[in-house]
C-alpha cells in the first residue's frame, strides 16, 4: 500500500491505496483502529523482503522498465496520430481501438492533479523487473551490451568472446525456422 499526501490540496489528508480492493481510502473517514491497521500494513519500499543492495539493483531495473513502458506509450500515441492522418474514418476505427486499449494499459495507474505517479504494487513491479532481466540476459548473450563495462582486458580474450558470439549466431541461423501454428 502506498501513502499519498496532498491529494485534495490539504496537508492533513492521508490517502491509502488498497491494492486488494483497488480503492483509495481517505484517513479522515477512518477510526483510529482502521488508521493504524492501514498504517502498519504499508511499506516504504516495493520489496521489503530484499536487502538494501538487492533492492538498489531491483530499483534500477524497475526504473529501466518504467522508462521502457513510457517510451512505448509515447510511441503508441504517435502511431495513433499517424493512423488518424493516413487512413479514412471507416478503416481506422479497428486500428484505433487496438491502439487505444494498449495506450490505456500503459498509462500510470494513479493520476494526482498535474503529475502522474506510477504507484505499482509488489506483483506489478516484479513483473516489470523480470521482463527487464530477461531482455538484459538476451542482450548480454548476443554481445549487444556495448559499451561493455566488463570487457575483456586483452586482445586474445576479446577475440575469444567475438568467436563465441559468432559461433552462437551461426548456430541460431542454422536452426530450422519456426512455423506458426495454424
Amino acid at each position: 500500500m502506498n501513502q499519498l499526501r496532498n491529494q485534495r490540496g490539504t496537508d492533513t489528508d492521508e490517502v491509502y491505496i488498497d491494492p486488494e480492493r483497488g480503492i483509495a481510502i481517505n484517513a479522515r473517514q477512518m477510526t483510529t483502529e482502521q488508521h493504524f491497521k492501514y498504517y502498519k500494513s504499508s511499506f516504504s519500499t516495493l520489496r521489503p523482503d530484499l536487502t538494501e543492495y538487492e533492492y538498489e539493483a531491483f530499483a534500477k531495473r524497475l526504473r529501466v522498465g518504467e522508462s521502457f513502458l513510457n517510451h512505448m506509450r509515447v510511441f503508441l500515441n504517435h502511431e495513433s496520430g499517424r493512423v488518424t492522418n493516413l487512413y479514412p474514418v471507416g478503416a481506422r476505427f479497428d486500428k484505433m481501438f487496438n491502439y487505444q486499449n494498449q495506450y490505456f494499459h500503459l498509462r500510470p495507474p494513479f493520476i494526482l492533479g498535474h503529475r502522474s505517479n506510477a504507484n505499482r504494487n509488489w506483483a506489478d513491479a516484479s513483473k516489470v523487473v523480470n521482463y527487464v532481466e530477461k531482455q538484459l540476459l538476451k542482450i548480454t548473450k548476443y554481445g549487444l551490451d556495448y559499451p561493455n563495462y566488463y570487457a575483456p582486458k586483452t586482445e586474445n580474450e576479446l577475440k575469444q568472446r567475438e568467436d563465441e558470439i559468432y559461433e552462437r549466431f551461426i548456430r541460431e541461423m542454422r536452426k530450422p525456422p519456426v512455423v506458426a501454428a495454424q
